[in-house]
């Protein structure tokens, strides 16, 4: 059996989260979410009830990745949208 110390048990759960907060990320971060709202608005306009993460993504210009950080999952997409 290991021991673990005290001090390894005491740590922060996330250790590569930033020790500050920046004004401007989370300006970006708000602008960034908007857009991708927007977007999926607009696909909802259009009788597209279904858009993927790469369709959003390749209309608001970014990453599909950076739609699953902002809304983690279909459901919470469309949730955010008004639309479930």
């Amino acid at each position: 059996m290991n021991a673990v110390s005290r001090e390894t048990l005491a740590q922060a759960p996330c250790l590569n989260r930033r020790r500050y907060h920046s004004p401007y990320r989370r300006k970006h971060k708000s602008q960034t979410r908007e857009v991708l709202i927007a977007t999926v608005l607009g696909f909802l306009a259009e009788g597209r009830w279904r858009p993927t993460a790469n369709e959003i993504g390749a209309r608001a210009r970014c990453h599909p990745a950076t739609v699953n950080v902002h809304f983690g999952s279909i459901r919470l997409r469309y949730r955010s949208a008004g639309g479930g």
